[in-house]
């Protein structure tokens, strides 16, 4: 841990925010959490959790579109696109395994086919 993690762990305990719900509040109004990776993660879970109830990847996309009011793509772009958010677990062998599209964790190259 470095000096500066040390420190705002100090900030953050003297202020006395004990719940999840008072941290995340704290670090928030600090201005340290990024909404959009926020947001990232909430949809990556909630596919995630689709898929762990049994649906396929696809139908877990759709009906996370349906519980946050938000478009497919915005929902593709979350599962494809965002993959360099530290998130270990989230989506990994069992989105890669059901997977029909580019694998979550390979990168695209611009080959063309012979």
């Amino acid at each position: 841990m470095t000096v500066y993690m040390t420190e705002l762990l100090d900030h953050l305990e003297r202020q006395g925010g004990t719940t999840p719900r008072q941290l995340m509040e704290t670090l928030v109004g600090m201005g340290l959490i990024d909404h959009t990776l926020c947001k990232v993660l909430a949809v990556r879970y909630e596919v995630a959790r689709q898929m762990e109830a049994g649906n396929n990847k696809t139908d877990a996309m759709w009906l996370t579109t349906e519980k946050y009011c938000c478009s497919y793509e915005y929902v593709r772009k979350c599962v494809y696109y965002y993959t360099d958010i530290n998130m270990p677990g989230i989506l990994s062998e069992s989105v890669e395994k059901e997977s029909t599209g580019p694998a979550l964790t390979s990168h695209r190259t611009n080959k063309r086919r012979p």
